[in-house]
């Protein structure tokens, strides 16, 4: 397994971890560290990829219309 499969399986990870959260909670109502806690990284990991949760919104909406 490479690199970019791992990078890839972590940004899935906190992707659906966000869609929990989001779905549960709402967006105002979700804070970065459940995500990060139900996701299992770091939070430096998930703001290296996202930036935000607000920049993280739109993949996890994505992701649940499947």
């Amino acid at each position: 397994m490479g690199d970019m499969d791992i990078s890839g399986e972590k940004r899935e990870q906190i992707i659906r971890a966000a869609m929990k959260n989001f779905s549960k909670n709402g967006y105002r109502k979700t804070v970065m560290d459940e995500i990060v806690a139900d996701a299992g990284v770091s939070k430096g990991l998930v703001f290296c990829y996202f930036g935000s949760k607000k920049a993280l919104y739109p993949p996890a909406s994505f992701l649940g219309r499947f």
